[in-house]
C-alpha cells in the first residue's frame, strides 16, 4: 500500500481505534454478503408469472390491482422456486469447516474478501441462467452458497484477534449486523430497480457493488493487528492479551475433533443455530411471497415492508449488544448468552404464533413479523458469539461445524413451505408454516438454556509439540485487570 494512500485512510479514520474502522469495513462486507444471497427472494416475485390461488377466505384478491403488476417471464411453480433459492445451502454448507481452519491458519483477509467478491460474479452470471433453463439458476445458486460459506466462519477467526472479551458483545453486533443492513438495503432497492429497468437489473447493480467494497477491504483490512500500520501502541497491546497468537498457526496442529463433537456447549450452539435459522430462513425466503399472495401488496411496498423487520433487527441488535457488553460487569457470560437467547428465540415465537390468531390484517401481520425478527438481533450476544467464549483458539472451526449443521434449516425450510403451500396461497397453509416455526424456536431456547456455557473449555488448549507448553486463550484475573486498566485509560 502506498504512502499516500496510508495518510489518506489515516485521516479517515482519525480518532477510530483499529478494531472498529476493521469492524466497520466487515460490516460493510456482511451488508454485500446478504444483498448478494438473499436478493432472489425479491426479484423471483417479479421473474415468475402468477399462479392461481387455491380455496382460501384471504388471499391476493385483497387488492387484485396492485399483485397482476408485474407478470413475470417464467412458469416455476412453488417447489421450482423454493429448490433455486434453497440450492444456495448445498453449496453454503461444503466450505464451512475449510473457510474457518483456513482462516485460523493462515488469516481471513483474502478469504472472506475474495468470497465476496466471487459471489459478486455469480450474481452477475444469474440473469443469463434465468433465461436458459432453471437447472442452470440452481447451479449457480449452489457456487453462491460455496463462495459464501467461508464468510462466517472466516471472520470468527478474525474477530478471535480483533475483539478483546469485555467488547466481544459490541464488535459482534457491528460486523455482523451489516447483514440485517444488507437485508435492509436489499429489499427496497430491488423493488426499485425492478420497477425501473426489470429484475435482471438487481443482480447486476449489486455483484458490481461488491467488487467495490473488495477493493477497498484489500486496501484496508489486516489479518492481525500487528500487520495494521495505523493502530496505536495501547490498542495493540490490549489486542494482544487477548490474543491466540501473534504469529500464523502451525498447520500441523491437531483439532481435538472427539472432545469438540462431545462438548455439550458445543452441541447448545448447534441446536440454537439451527432452530434460530429455521424460523431466520422462513421469513427471510418466503416473507416477500407471503406479502405479495396473501396480503396483496405490490411489489414496491412489499420490498419496503419485507425490510422494515430487519431495520428494526439491525437496531435493536446494535443496542442490544452494547447493553449484553455492560451486564458483563454483573453477571457471567453464559448467563448473558441464555438471557439473548430467550430474547432471539423465545419472544420470536410467540410473535409468529400470534400471526395466526390476527386474520390475515396486513397492519397486525406487519407489525408482528417486524417484533419477532427485530427480537432476533439479540442473537449476536447469544449463540452466534458463544464459540469465542468457550473455545477462543478454534472459533472458526466452531462456527464452521455449527454452521454447516445450520445450513440444513437453509434449504429445508423453503422446501417445507412450498410443499405445504405448493398452488395454495391461503392463511390455513400459511399458518401450518407458522405453526412448525413456533415449535422450532422454542425447541431451540429450552435445550440453549439447559446446555449451553459461557466458560473456556478444557479443549481450547492447543499442544504444540511434546517439549511445549499448550497455548489457552483463558482469561485469568491478571490478564482481565490488565484490560480494565487500558480501556480505563482510552
Amino acid at each position: 500500500m502506498s504512502t499516500a494512500f496510508r495518510r489518506t485512510a489515516g485521516f479517515f479514520e482519525d480518532g477510530i481505534p483499529a478494531r472498529y474502522s476493521m469492524a466497520i469495513l466487515a460490516f460493510f462486507g456482511f451488508v454485500f454478503n446478504y444483498m448478494l444471497r438473499i436478493n432472489i427472494s425479491v426479484a423471483i416475485v417479479a421473474m415468475v408469472k402468477p399462479r392461481s390461488s387455491g380455496n382460501t377466505s384471504v388471499n391476493s384478491t385483497l387488492h387484485p390491482n396492485e399483485v397482476s403488476e408485474y407478470q413475470g417471464d417464467f412458469n416455476w411453480d412453488e417447489n421450482t422456486q423454493a429448490l433455486i433459492i434453497g440450492s444456495f445451502f448445498w453449496g453454503y454448507i461444503i466450505t464451512q469447516f475449510p473457510g474457518g481452519r483456513l482462516a485460523e491458519l493462515f488469516g481471513g483477509k483474502y478469504i472472506f474478501g475474495g468470497s465476496i467478491f466471487l459471489a459478486g460474479v455469480v450474481n452477475i452470471l444469474i440473469p443469463f441462467a434465468a433465461r436458459d433453463n432453471p437447472t442452470c439458476m440452481i447451479v449457480l445458486r449452489v457456487l453462491l452458497g460455496v463462495f459464501e460459506g467461508a464468510t462466517y466462519p472466516s471472520m470468527h477467526a478474525m474477530l478471535a484477534k480483533w475483539a478483546p472479551p469485555a467488547e466481544r458483545s459490541r464488535l459482534s453486533s457491528i460486523v455482523y449486523s451489516g447483514s440485517q443492513a444488507g437485508t435492509i438495503i436489499a429489499f427496497p432497492l430491488a423493488g426499485i430497480l425492478i420497477s425501473s429497468w426489470g429484475w435482471e437489473s438487481v443482480f447486476y447493480v449489486m455483484g458490481l457493488g461488491s467488487f467495490v467494497w473488495t477493493i477497498l477491504w484489500l486496501l484496508l483490512a489486516f489479518d492481525d493487528p500487528l500487520e495494521h500500520p495505523r493502530i496505536s501502541l495501547q490498542e495493540l497491546e490490549l489486542l494482544k492479551s487477548n490474543q491466540v497468537s501473534a504469529t500464523k498457526r502451525n498447520k500441523h496442529e491437531r483439532i481435538p475433533f472427539r472432545a469438540i463433537l462431545t462438548s455439550g456447549p458445543f452441541w447448545a450452539i448447534v441446536v440454537c443455530s439451527i432452530c434460530s435459522g429455521w424460523g431466520f430462513w422462513t421469513f427471510l425466503q418466503q416473507l416477500p411471497t407471503y406479502m405479495k399472495n396473501v396480503l396483496g401488496f405490490d411489489i414496491k411496498k412489499n420490498a419496503f415492508l419485507s425490510a422494515l423487520p430487519y431495520a428494526v433487527m439491525w437496531l435493536f441488535g446494535l443496542i442490544y449488544g452494547y447493553v449484553a457488553d455492560r451486564l458483563r460487569t454483573s453477571v457471567s457470560t453464559g448467563t448473558i448468552r441464555k438471557i439473548s437467547s430467550f430474547v432471539c428465540l423465545f419472544l420470536p415465537g410467540c410473535c409468529i404464533l400470534s400471526i395466526t390468531f390476527v386474520g390475515g390484517d396486513p397492519v397486525a401481520t406487519v407489525a408482528l413479523f417486524t417484533i419477532a425478527i427485530g427480537f432476533s438481533g439479540a442473537k449476536y450476544s447469544a449463540y452466534l458469539t458463544n464459540h469465542i467464549d468457550i473455545a477462543p483458539n478454534f472459533a472458526g472451526t466452531l462456527l464452521g461445524l455449527a454452521n454447516a449443521f445450520a445450513t440444513l434449516p437453509g434449504w429445508l425450510a423453503p422446501l417445507t413451505a412450498g410443499a405445504l403451500i405448493n398452488g395454495n396461497q391461503n392463511l390455513d397453509r400459511w399458518n401450518i408454516v407458522f405453526y412448525i416455526a413456533t415449535a422450532v424456536y422454542l425447541f431451540g431456547f429450552i435445550y440453549y438454556a439447559f446446555f449451553a456455557s459461557g466458560e473456556v473449555q478444557p479443549w481450547n488448549q492447543i499442544p504444540t509439540n511434546d517439549n511445549q507448553p499448550a497455548k489457552n486463550n483463558i482469561e485469568d484475573k491478571s490478564s482481565t485487570e490488565t484490560i480494565v486498566t487500558i480501556v480505563s485509560s482510552t
